[in-house]
């Protein structure tokens, strides 16, 4: 995969980037994106963007789609508001653009309010809908997540993308280089995307009925110095699934009716100076309950548990600086994390059945 991206100041006050990126392994994809930030005054911060990206096939197997007909699009517009010294509100609309599905036209927007009551104590609530295509955001310029694989999946006939709303309330507070932080949720997810990795190599997508979530999670997040930043986040909660498939039970969010689940999730970032290193360190683990027996799909098994990673290190090659007058450096990357962090609904990620363990290796360079 090879990415470009440039970044620029049009006059005071408006800034833009433009990126373009080409992946190829069974196929070539390619993906665009232009994103302008413009603050008017008033404490306003608007972002607006749009990107386009397809497929282009080289050889079809029986029952893949051409992969030229595999393009997507999406338009953004997003207003942050700073009200007042307490109060900032964000307002914001998104239109995706999915062609290779039947259903290819979908509207999202989020609506969010931040309240602080003292310098130390925020209160946030926030309600948004999300459209989820088949292999998540495929606009996303990220030489990590990117990945042709998606291009070449084998669709269920009539596929419709996961439609989620999610509305959430919680508060967080500072204790000097520490924050703690509590939030409920409510998370409704329709025509949920289960996918698999069969064999080892095929993709397959499918819909997996609708599933609800609500719950409670606290989280905890400390620095230690410039040096260290770390969080935990702790979520349990109940779900409802309506329409559960008869295929797929090694999925951990696929097969039950009702179920408890326990959700913890811990990340890591460091910066070590004198070697100019960055690792950036994800992990999860999610635990599904299933409410009586007569629910279970094997009643002497125990819990269902699913476990992501998501590894980062970035080393910087300050010898090359002087030579060059550009920033290098070295990315390797080791995760099995299908969707990006803050794409998919709560449950998402695990309706993704034997994720592969994905290397990354590149070079990054800056002018």
């Amino acid at each position: 995969m090879g990415t470009l991206q440039l970044q620029g100041r049009l006059t005071e006050g408006v800034h833009w980037s433009v990126g373009g990126l080409l992946a190829e392994s069974e196929g070539r994809t390619w993906r665009t994106a232009a994103e302008f930030v413009i603050q008017p005054g008033g404490g306003h911060e608007i972002q607006t963007g749009a990107g386009a990206g397809a497929g282009q096939s080289r050889s079809l197997l029986p029952g893949h789609s051409p992969l030229a007909e595999r393009a997507v699009g999406a338009f953004f517009l997003t207003d942050r508001w700073r009200v007042g010294e307490r109060l900032t509100t964000t307002f914001g609309a998104r239109y995706t653009y999915i062609g290779f599905l039947s259903d290819s036209h979908h509207a999202d927007a989020i609506i969010q309010i931040e309240l602080r009551g003292d310098p130390e104590t925020l209160v946030h609530g926030s309600v948004a809908t999300r459209t989820i295509a088949p292999g998540g955001d495929l606009l996303t310029l990220s030489t990590v997540s990117a990945s042709p694989a998606i291009t070449w999946a084998q669709l269920d006939s009539g596929l419709r993308p996961a439609r989620a709303l999610r509305a959430e309330l919680g508060v967080d507070r500072s204790f000097g280089a520490s924050t703690v932080g509590a939030f409920a949720f409510h998370e409704r997810t329709r025509d949920q995307l289960w996918t698999a990795f069969e064999n080892g190599n095929a993709l397959r997508v499918r819909n997996g009925g609708d599933v609800g979530v609500q719950g409670l999670g606290f989280t905890l997040g400390s620095g230690f110095g410039q040096a260290l930043r770390g969080s935990v986040t702790y979520t349990f909660g109940r779900g409802m699934r309506q329409g559960a498939p008869t295929f797929g039970a090694r999925a951990a969010a696929l097969g039950f009716e009702e179920a408890e689940f326990h959700d913890l999730v811990a990340r890591l970032e460091t910066f070590i100076g004198w070697s100019n290193t960055r690792v950036a360190a994800l992990y999860r683990v999610n635990a599904l309950s299933e409410e009586g027996e007569e629910t279970r799909l094997n009643p002497y098994e125990g819990p269902l548990a699913t476990t992501r990673f998501d590894l980062q290190v970035t080393q910087r090659l300050p010898f090359l600086q002087p030579l060059t007058r550009a920033d290098w450096d070295l990315l390797l990357a080791v995760s099995n994390l299908f969707y990006e962090a803050s794409e998919a609904g709560f449950l998402d990620e695990l309706a993704v059945q034997d994720p592969p363990t994905r290397v990354v290796g590149g070079i990054s360079v800056r002018f």
